[in-house]
């Protein structure tokens, strides 16, 4: 059971990485994809199932691009109600 678990968090991280790397350039992608990884670790399976892979991955994009804009030595806070028109997913 745990082993089909595993198994099927990693194709729905696998369908979430497609989207990702299909809407960033290709310097980016490989970071992308290294990103998602860390960012979804600890997200339980259910939730991944629960989601569209676009969804999580215009979520984890969005948050790239906040994290490009931080700037050195600086802390960067952001609370806000992501819309699917503006940000691109919702929650």
């Amino acid at each position: 059971m745990k082993a089909n678990n595993e198994k099927s968090r990693q194709l729905s991280l696998k369908k979430i990485k497609t989207v990702v790397v299909s809407q960033v350039n290709t310097e980016a992608a490989k970071q992308a994809a290294l990103f998602c990884d860390v960012f979804f670790k600890r997200v339980p399976l259910t939730e991944l199932s629960h989601e569209s892979p676009g969804n999580f991955a215009a979520m984890a994009i969005n948050q790239l691009e906040f994290l490009g804009q931080r700037k050195s030595g600086k802390l960067s806070i952001r609370v806000f109600n992501p819309e699917k028109a503006r940000d691109g997913w919702e929650c």
